[in-house]
């Protein structure tokens, strides 16, 4: 976030930039403003993207070992590869 806010110039990039080049530490007050800068701008993901990536997350409780029924299905639905024990939805 902070490269970003510097590379794109804002006020507070340019406020960090000089920090950070005399070798400080960020202040808390900046880096807050830096995240309030943040959330105020629009999400570049839409929520239908959201909620499919979220409803389609499967986890073994035990290992936490995560799998998605798109990008990473276990081999058998609903089944942790592993040991054989049945897969939760997060």
């Amino acid at each position: 976030m902070l490269r970003a806010a510097v590379k794109a110039g804002t006020e507070l990039g340019i406020e960090a930039k000089k920090v950070m080049d005399a070798g400080g530490l960020v202040s808390d007050d900046l880096i807050i403003g830096l995240v309030k800068e943040r959330i105020a701008q629009a999400d570049s993901v839409d929520d239908e993207v959201i909620v499919n990536r979220m409803a389609g997350r499967r986890v073994h409780p035990a290992s936490g070992r995560t799998y998605h029924i798109s990008f990473n299905p276990p081999k058998q639905e609903g089944i942790d590869d592993v040991t054989g024990e049945a897969l939760i939805q997060t």
